[in-house]
């Protein structure tokens, strides 16, 4: 089984995750309990459990730096994270630093906790396997496949190798002559594959076994490398008698690829391949190809290309450096129509420009960062459990079509929770309006009508101005201004007892309001009537 280091600082969240589910049932142990994170280092020196479970936010030492420091010390040990709604960043911080999972506490339920313990237990085999290998050393390898492998990933992946790893690539004939075949694997065109659930960890096996098959029936020497952040990537390195119809063999294993791919896990799979190279100086101009190919990929989802085909794209930039600012601002001004305008302009921009991914993928970040502030501050819970969501989504998008299919997706939820915002301010307005005229031959004051309102200050003044198009004071002396009109035309009062009955500090500032509005003094208004 198992064992499980539970860390939190407040006594129910313990509670109430020691008793969420069955831990036997789930092959888990529970080992102990920690109050702060330097209880839990002490714990963890004497329990040496498998998987630590901790809250983010503790005192003495918080969730982060447990991570980081039993990281150094014990790296097998894997950790999923709780955290709460306003702890995001850390929570990505968390997930950079090789956590398995994070688990919000405010919505968390049995299902959710042993989902992430599955994750847990399969990251925590994979370490331990990976530690008792490095423990054997890493030289000291006696099976030379092993030491190939890391030579190879280093040589198609890193700008230098040591002579150490050209000595093992020459010795195996690699540098005699070698190319490089990039495969994708995609889903629907508006969905990307998740590393979250068991299914997708399944789909991921049945991957990797279609790529080893096929790659057997198709290649005299080769090696598959798969250890990217994105698991639809893989990329195979392929040498010795094949070399010489490298073109041949890249489209009859792209066709039995795509075929198997689709009849077995419902995939669409994309081979783009290098030309051959014979020297090992030409290693960068490979490296480079690569790159060429994985943004070709990226822009056009091509099933099928070799670099002879494609060459290099010149991608330009987008031009939406500002692009966050500006939604800050229209989501203060809680305006639908501007937060539409900014996403279809990105959306047209990305559809458009040829582009690094990095760059859109900056701008989806940049975006989430934006709307996880702005509806922490006004705590809308599922607004944020749903921008989670989408930020986890990120990672894992490999194509401009799926950039742009979850853009829609989320210009669509943003709109859907603005509507309703947009609507209340609306009511605000007119209720403030109401008081208004409800009190016009009082002393209004924009202190009185916000608290009426049941808004800060500050916020009726803004959202007044935005959505009237005038200054609140404005507001209300245009609607006494208008009942001193409506007591003149009735006649019986005289100009300074309408001045006063209004609320206006004297005579001369009614005269002067009054001349603003009407464009004539109160008196030459009162002659005017007279004179009709």
């Amino acid at each position: 089984m198992y064992r499980v280091l539970l860390v939190d600082d407040e006594p129910l969240i313990l509670s109430g995750v020691k008793f969420l589910i069955d831990w036997e049932k789930n092959d888990c142990i529970l080992a102990g309990t920690a109050k702060n994170g330097a209880q839990a280092l002490e714990l963890i020196d004497e329990l040496k459990p498998d998987i630590v479970i901790t809250d983010i936010n503790m005192p003495i030492m918080n969730g982060i730096e447990l991570l980081r420091h039993t990281q150094e010390n014990y790296p097998a040990i894997v950790f999923i994270m709780l955290t709460n709604l306003e702890e995001f960043d850390l929570a990505r911080e968390a997930m950079r630093m090789k956590a398995a999972d994070y688990l919000t506490k405010s919505m968390m339920e049995p299902q959710m906790l042993e989902n992430s313990l599955t994750m847990a237990k399969k990251e925590a085999k994979t370490r331990g396997g990976f530690l008792h290998a490095e423990a054997a050393g890493y030289y000291l390898l006696e099976n030379k496949r092993k030491l190939l492998t890391v030579a190879s990933e280093h040589f198609i992946s890193k700008n230098e190798i040591s002579k150490h790893e050209s000595a093992i690539l020459a010795e195996h004939g690699i540098l005699e002559g070698w190319a490089c075949i990039l495969i994708w694997f995609t889903a629907a065109e508006s969905t990307a594959i998740s590393n979250d659930s068991e299914e997708d960890t399944e789909i991921t096996s049945w991957m990797n076994e279609i790529v080893e098959n096929l790659a057997q029936n198709s290649f005299s020497n080769y090696l598959i490398q798969t250890r990217f952040k994105n698991k639809q990537r893989f990329l195979l390195l392929h040498w010795g008698k094949s070399i010489a119809e490298n073109e041949k063999q890249a489209v009859i294993f792209a066709k039995r690829l795509s075929s198997a791919s689709e009849n077995i896990a419902g995939l669409k799979a994309s081979v783009l391949y290098t030309d051959v190279f014979k020297k090992e100086d030409k290693r960068k101009e490979c490296l480079k190809q690569l790159y060429d190919l994985d943004t070709y990929f990226y822009l056009n989802k091509t099933m099928l290309a070799g670099y002879h085909e494609i060459g290099t794209t010149v991608c330009n930039p987008l031009g939406l450096m500002g692009l966050p600012k500006k939604m800050e601002v229209e989501l203060n001004s809680l305006s639908i129509s501007g937060c539409n305008d900014i996403f279809t302009k990105a959306i047209h921009r990305i559809s458009e420009i040829p582009h690094e991914k990095e760059e859109a993928i900056w701008i989806c970040e940049e975006i989430c960062d934006v709307l996880k502030r702005w509806f922490s501050e006004r705590g809308d819970d599922i607004a944020i459990n749903s921008i989670f969501q989408s930020y986890k989504e990120i990672e894992m998008l490999t194509a401009r079509s799926q950039v742009i299919c979850w853009l829609e997706k989320l210009k669509k939820e943003v709109l859907e929770w603005l509507k309703p915002l947009a609507e209340h301010r609306s009511d605000l307005v007119d209720k403030a309006k109401e008081y208004v005229r409800n009190n016009v031959d009082k002393r209004i004051t924009l202190q009185d009508t916000a608290s009426h309102v049941g808004v800060s200050l500050g916020y009726l003044s803004s959202l007044f101005k935005k959505q009237d198009g005038q200054n609140f004071i404005d507001y209300v002396n245009k609607s006494k201004v208008d009942r001193a009109c409506e007591l003149i035309r009735e006649g019986g009062l005289r100009l300074n007892e309408i001045s006063y009955m209004l609320g206006f500090e004297n005579a001369y500032y009614f005269s002067k309001v009054f001349r603003r509005h009407v464009g004539v003094t109160p008196s030459e208004y009162q002659n005017e009537l007279k004179n009709n």
